[in-house]
């Protein structure tokens, strides 16, 4: 065999993707023609794989001094094809992988559910195919007869329901009927109370007119008593000097003017006891009538 031919054997199978027919060249001896021919070294046919048309990550030759091809590998560009690859197919990948998953369970718990149903229905196919006509019927019959007493029971229960509920909707009534009479008297209470105040309020008022019309009253009897002592004073003076002019003797003198001085201020002290007792009198009816007033005031607060 010719030396050329030789050469093709020996890489046939080993040479990268992407090398044309062989060819004499000085400085790529593999060729650098398109694929194809009758010489044609391609190892792998599938048009989506990366190294089909290029040298990307794949085995290329090198020529060495003793005239012989030593193949080499770029693991640098290799792994980043490997990698790439992976980045890529991962997340399709396990999607897939969870939908076939879940598929697969579905298809798994619907032959079991089918199986069950299949079950039941022959138990109950069994037991009908068993038992004669007449079996079937009272089998229907009994079943219809427990409804009924359950629905009679039901029925039974309602009246005693209902007597219950007339008895509380009663004590109800009763108790509403109770709670208005008594807002009803709290209100005419109130209603009371309110009139009481304000007649208080009344007598209060006249009693500080009164009040004042008295202090008048007492300080004009005041002005009047010392008139009076004035006056008094005056024809004691006078007494004195004509007493003198008789010469009647001085015991006599001072009961007559004693006696005459007594007067005025017996009829003084008269005045302002009658005076003070009523205003002290008066005094203890406003205190009371204004502790009355704070306390409905009070209550009524309260109530409000």
């Amino acid at each position: 065999m010719p030396s050329r031919l030789r050469k093709t054997r020996k890489l046939r199978g080993h040479v990268s993707h992407g090398h044309g027919r062989m060819c004499k060249h000085r400085k790529h001896p593999g060729g650098r023609r398109n694929a194809g021919g009758i010489r044609h070294h391609r190892i792998n046919f599938d048009k989506y794989h990366p190294g089909y048309f290029r040298k990307v990550g794949m085995r290329h030759y090198h020529f060495k001094r003793n005239q012989s091809f030593c193949p080499t590998v770029n693991l640098n560009k290799l792994w980043l094809l490997v990698r790439g690859t992976r980045k890529t197919s991962t997340p399709t990948s396990v999607t897939e992988q969870e939908q076939q998953m879940n598929e697969v369970d579905t298809l798994t718990l619907q032959p079991q559910m089918m199986t069950q149903e299949r079950n039941e229905l022959r138990g109950i196919l069994a037991n009908y195919t068993n038992k004669d006509l007449n079996n079937r019927l009272n089998f229907e019959l009994e079943m219809v007869n427990m409804e009924h007493k359950k629905v009679m029971l039901d029925l039974q229960k309602f009246p005693k329901e209902i007597r219950e509920t007339l008895y509380k909707c009663k004590e109800l009534t009763e108790e509403t009927v109770s709670y208005s009479i008594l807002h009803n008297q709290l209100l005419s209470e109130r209603t009371q109370l309110k009139e009481k105040v304000s007649m208080l309020r009344e007598e209060n008022r006249k009693l500080r007119r009164e009040q004042i019309s008295l202090q008048e009253s007492c300080e004009k009897v005041k002005n009047l008593c010392d008139e009076a002592h004035e006056k008094i004073y005056e024809l004691c003076a006078e007494e004195r000097q004509r007493l003198d002019k008789f010469g009647l003797p001085l015991e006599m003198q001072k009961c007559s003017l004693s006696y005459k001085s007594t007067l005025p201020g017996a009829v003084i002290r008269t005045i302002d006891l009658s005076h003070s007792d009523r205003f002290e009198n008066l005094q203890h009816d406003l205190e009371l009538a204004t502790v009355q007033d704070e306390s409905l005031l009070q209550t009524d607060l309260l109530k409000q």
